[in-house]
C-alpha cells in the first residue's frame, strides 16, 4: 500500500508542476521533476487533508499533460472524434486523474529520491529515471519511476 501510495504522489508530484518561479522556468527535465517534487511534498505536508486540498490538485493539473494522455489514450482512434468529443474525454480523464490521486495520495517525505539519469525519449521528450527508497524501511525494495517529461513553453508530465 506504501509503494502504491508513493507511485500515485510521484506521479501526481510527477504530475505537478513547479509555479513559473522566473521566466526561465527549470533548465533540465531533472530540474523540473525535482521542483514538481518538492512542491508536491510541501502541499501534502502543508495539508490538514491532502485528498481534499485544491493546492494540491492544483499541482497536479499544471504539471501533467492532458492533451498528450487524451492522444494516447484514444490512439488511432482520436482522430475520429470531433473537437468538443476530444474536449469532453479530456475533462473525463481529468476527472479519473484527480480521482485516482485523491484516493492514493501519501506523504511521499518518507521517501528519499535519487535522480539516476536523464535521456532522450522518443519524439522530443526527456526520460527522467528515479529511484525511491524507503527511509523507515531500508530494506524495502527501492522503487523506480522513470517521468516521461515535455517541453513546448513549459515542462509536462507526460507520463
Amino acid at each position: 500500500m506504501q509503494r502504491r501510495q508513493f507511485v500515485f504522489t510521484a506521479l501526481i508530484t510527477a504530475c505537478a508542476l513547479r509555479p513559473p518561479v522566473a521566466l526561465a522556468g527549470p533548465s533540465s527535465a531533472t530540474d523540473f521533476v525535482r521542483g514538481m517534487l518538492s512542491d508536491v511534498t510541501a502541499a501534502v505536508k502543508a495539508s490538514k487533508d491532502p485528498k481534499k486540498d485544491p493546492k494540491v490538485l492544483e499541482i497536479f493539473d499544471r504539471t501533467l499533460d492532458y492533451p498528450y494522455l487524451t492522444k494516447n489514450s484514444l490512439g488511432k482512434h482520436a482522430a475520429a472524434l470531433t473537437p468538443e468529443q476530444r474536449a469532453e474525454f479530456d475533462d473525463v480523464l481529468r476527472q479519473l486523474v484527480r480521482a485516482s490521486y485523491r484516493k492514493n495520495i501519501g506523504d511521499p517525505s518518507g521517501f528519499v529520491v535519487e535522480y539516476l539519469k536523464e535521456d532522450d525519449a522518443d519524439g522530443g521528450a526527456r526520460m527522467v529515471h528515479t529511484r525511491a527508497t524507503n527511509k523507515k524501511n531500508p530494506r524495502a525494495e527501492p522503487l523506480e519511476v522513470d517521468y516521461r517529461v515535455a517541453k513546448a513553453d513549459r515542462y509536462l508530465v507526460q507520463d
